[in-house]
């Protein structure tokens, strides 16, 4: 029972992680990235020690891991947010 009950886990845990990216990023997708990307930056911001040698993200770098977290299509994605947020498009294309 145990091994049928770990077999199951498995393959639920793969099919999960093989769906495919999303065809089409919708406006409630960006507003999630938009706002991940904010979360993370800030959380980043705050908890960083300038005595490490650790540096920090890009906004860029940033964005890039949100839309794969979110199975985005990054060029999408950017283009979408050109044309919804020029200003932050900018910020985000300038530190690339």
């Amino acid at each position: 029972m145990k091994s049928f009950l770990f077999l199951f886990f498995l393959l639920i845990c793969l099919f999960y992680s093989c769906a495919p990216k999303k065809e089409q990023v919708s406006d409630i997708d960006l507003k999630r990235l938009v706002d991940r990307v904010a979360m993370i930056r800030l959380s980043q911001n705050l908890d960083f020690d300038p005595s490490e040698s650790k540096a920090l993200k890009t906004d860029y770098q940033i964005f890039k891991e949100v839309c794969e977290i979110f199975r985005l299509d990054i060029a999408q994605a950017l283009e979408k947010l050109k044309s919804q947020n020029p200003e932050l498009y900018k910020q985000i294309m300038a530190k690339r």
